[in-house]
């Protein structure tokens, strides 16, 4: 069980590759919080913002993934500050250090990273368009190749096996 503050507005968690880690995104507090799962018990370790250093103004969160290799999670905002917030996960606590933000189309709804790790596609829903970011491996960062898949009305994009 975890109890969150109340009109944070939990969103979407996923565990870490370790199956130790824990980060929950909050739609509304825009902010990613970090637990730690152990002997039955979820411990909460830390609560980073997911918005760009200096901003103010409205925003809520939609979207978190972690690369399969554990090093990086992604974060995205929407409304006044549409992007996706880049961390570098420590690899012994978990601990999250932004390590860059990557402005995006208009109301990023939901992302998905490629299963080769390679790229990072972002479902832009009022941009009317799915962008295609290239991830660097070593550093987290997004480049946009301006691969855009246009579409009407973007809110998911899934990978079928």
């Amino acid at each position: 069980t975890i109890t969150v503050e109340r009109g944070c507005g939990p969103r979407y968690g996923e565990f870490a590759p370790n199956g130790k880690d824990f980060y929950l995104i909050n739609e509304i507090g825009s902010r990613v919080m970090h637990y730690r799962y152990s002997a039955g018990n979820m411990t909460l370790c830390e609560e980073t913002s997911t918005l760009p250093y200096g901003f103010t103004g409205e925003n809520i969160c939609s979207d978190l993934h972690i690369t399969a290799d554990g090093k990086f999670l992604y974060a995205s905002n929407r409304l006044k500050a549409d992007g996706i917030a880049i961390f570098s996960i420590h690899p012994e606590n978990g601990m999250l250090t932004k390590a860059g933000y990557q402005l995006t189309g208009i109301h990023p709804r939901n992302f998905i990273i490629t299963p080769n790790g390679k790229y990072l596609l972002v479902a832009c829903r009022d941009s009317n368009m799915i962008q295609v970011y290239k991830r660097d491996a070593d550093t987290g960062l997004l480049t946009d190749i301006h691969q855009n898949i246009k579409v009407d009305k973007p809110v998911c994009v899934k990978f079928i096996p």
